[in-house]
């Protein structure tokens, strides 16, 4: 499942973070961007198309075209083209453990306050994920206690 995309909030997102089940073991992967899209002018205000389907297909259209217009330009930041892996929590789980995620949500805050751009609601979603990581564990642990 992918977090966001470098394509995220109209190309302006400097991160890829997804996670990917590679041979039954599930990593969380952070790119770092080296190089981000330059506009040539302001974007258009958001449209929402669950209320004007024909304005966010406008608006669609001129991003489009803005972005054949745009340069590419590099970030110069300290992470520039970095890529960081979490694994699976070990002792025999396949899943991302609850202390991976909280190294994953901590690189990524390291991330926006060195200046790289994220959607808005990737700290929550990794949030979310670490709490139902940290449920699971729970749930193994009391599962684990009463079979023993």
């Amino acid at each position: 499942m992918a977090y966001c995309r470098w394509s995220s909030d109209d190309y302006q997102c400097d991160l890829y973070v997804y996670d990917s089940d590679i041979g039954g073991q599930e990593i969380l992967y952070i790119h770092v961007a080296s190089k981000r899209v330059q506009y040539q002018s302001p974007l258009p205000e958001p449209v929402n198309p669950d209320q004007d389907l024909e304005g966010w297909l406008t608006r669609h259209r001129r991003v489009g075209q803005m972005l054949d217009e745009a340069t590419s330009v590099p970030i110069g930041g300290p992470y520039d083209g970095q890529t960081f892996e979490f694994g699976p929590a070990g002792n025999g789980h396949s899943g991302i453990g609850q202390g991976e995620l909280a190294a994953a949500i901590s690189l990524v805050e390291e991330l926006i306050a060195a200046g790289y751009r994220a959607p808005g609601h990737l700290l929550d979603a990794l949030r979310e994920e670490a709490e139902q990581a940290s449920c699971r564990s729970s749930d193994e642990r009391a599962g684990g206690a009463a079979a023993g």
